[in-house]
């Protein structure tokens, strides 16, 4: 299962974080970078909202 996805929506990305606990690991660090690299590519993106699904939107980091 993604932890990151990346969604767009006319001008509007959608990049949707789906952490377990809150927390950031190596895999979700690697999913958010690339979802940042999309959007930075993405042309017909204007803006990028960053959202978190579950009641903390990041915790802390889960290792180095």
């Amino acid at each position: 299962m993604a932890q990151v996805d990346y969604l767009r929506s006319g001008r509007v990305a959608h990049i949707q974080m789906n952490l377990p606990a809150g927390t950031i690991g190596p895999q979700a660090r690697r999913e958010l970078n690339a979802a940042l690299r999309k959007y930075k590519s993405d042309t017909d993106a204007w803006i990028a909202v960053v959202t978190s699904e579950g009641p903390d939107f990041l915790a802390g980091s889960a290792g180095p």
